[in-house]
């Protein structure tokens, strides 16, 4: 099982490396604002690009993420269905399965209120 501190808020440290390798674009994300990075991270995993993110994408993520986490954490570093199913419970605040863009911005605010992290 992933660590449990483990949330969307701590798996942005790829987002310089992703927003180049699929987007083909040049961003420093150091210099993108809150917003521009959480529009940047959502649309990198929106794979279909159906504009919300289903249960696969979000377990993609997780396995995308894991390896820039895998040295924190003491334990095995594939992304459990518990922690997929918890991810979607949080943030599909509608329960249709997916979660909107809108979703993952009020989800990412009850993160960075409870940890108190930011990016």
């Amino acid at each position: 099982m992933l660590n449990k501190k483990l949330t969307l808020i701590e798996i942005f440290s790829h987002l310089t490396e992703d927003i180049k390798e699929q987007l083909h674009v040049e961003i420093d994300p150091s210099k993108m604002t809150e917003e521009e990075s959480q529009f940047y991270y959502f649309n990198l995993h929106d794979y279909d690009q159906n504009n919300k993110l289903d249960g696969l994408e979000v377990l993609l993520a997780l396995q995308h993420d894991v390896p820039n986490q895998a040295s924190a954490s003491t334990t095995s570093t594939t992304p459990a269905p518990r922690e997929v199913d918890d991810i979607m419970n949080n943030y599909d605040l509608n329960d249709d399965g997916y979660i909107e863009y809108d979703e993952f911005l009020y989800g990412r605010k009850k993160e960075m209120e409870k940890y108190g992290t930011h990016n």
